[in-house]
């Protein structure tokens, strides 16, 4: 796995350009990229918080539509919000997301050919230096909440049937 971290930036292969790229998740999952990096594992927590939360320890927070190994961002902080929203009524800790930002400058980035256009990926770990919190949002305020997500699930199986 690939770690970026600032020993190693100068090596770093760059896009074309630099650009903004932002990643969203849940705030409560926020707190622990800010301190950890973002980990194409998911949050890995530490024993004392996964047994509270009854979750795995590894892989918390992370899409399964993920191709192992990657972190993923969009260019626009729109679908990032919209994005760190469904994250956060999965967690189900708050209605608050949180939304990251990376230039790439210092991250080698690569189109994402799964997702729609708009959507990038890094293969390996980003340490924290490279993060900086864009913004903290209150999916409530949004009417992106569990409600807004669970229609929208029932809706997709509905047609997943036609």
């Amino acid at each position: 796995m690939q770690v970026l971290s600032r020993t190693d930036e100068n090596e770093q292969e760059k896009v074309d350009g630099t650009m903004k790229l932002y990643h969203g998740t849940a705030r409560a999952l926020g707190i622990m990229i800010e301190r950890e990096g973002l980990d194409p594992r998911g949050v890995v927590f530490p024993k004392e918080i996964s047994s509270i939360l009854r979750e795995d320890r590894i892989g918390f927070g992370k899409s399964p539509e993920s191709a192992r190994g990657y972190v993923y961002f969009f260019d626009k902080p729109e679908m990032a919000r919209y994005f760190g929203c469904g994250v956060a009524s999965k967690v189900g800790i708050g209605n608050m997301a949180q939304v990251f930002e990376i230039d790439t400058k210092n991250v080698k980035v690569e189109k994402d050919p799964l997702f729609p256009e708009g959507s990038w990926r890094f293969r390996g770990k980003i340490n924290p230096e490279f993060l900086k919190t864009f913004e903290i949002v209150d999916c409530e305020k949004l009417g992106l909440t569990k409600e807004f997500w669970g229609i929208t699930k029932r809706d997709l199986e509905r047609l997943k049937k036609i």
